[in-house]
């Protein structure tokens, strides 16, 4: 998987047009060159492999962003789980709370009532 890398062939790149500019530079022709030649030489080697790094840098970025997608589809199917999860407690919290309401009420004799309520929150859920 390393080769296949933007990390990777940047580099692999970069050190041969490296090697090639200094052999120039050290050879001796850039030397005998006035100074503004000397420069736009180095402005050249420093653009070109700039422009190598940062397309780079976008394809390492695309990568990551990718990556950064599939985590968010998981943490959005992990979060909708959690909430199908929450909402059958909240369910169950609701029956325990009608329960406790219906357990009042025929405390206090009104059975009927307490029935009829009863049949409507089976029938709810």
């Amino acid at each position: 998987m390393r080769w296949r890398s933007p990390v990777f062939w940047a580099s692999v790149i970069s050190v041969p047009v490296a090697l090639w500019a200094v052999a120039i530079f050290v050879g001796g022709c850039v030397w005998a060159r006035p100074a503004n030649e000397i420069g736009d030489f180095l402005a050249g080697f420093a653009g070109s492999l700039s422009f190598l790094w940062i397309i780079a840098t976008i394809l390492l970025q695309r990568e990551e962003l990718e990556l950064q997608r599939a985590e968010i589809k998981a943490l959005a199917a992990e979060s909708k789980s959690q909430s199908s999860y929450l909402l059958t407690g909240a369910k169950f919290d609701l029956i325990q709370r009608w329960s406790s309401w219906l357990n009042m009420f025929s405390q206090k004799n009104e059975t009927v009532l307490a029935r009829s309520a009863h049949k409507m929150m089976v029938s709810i859920f």
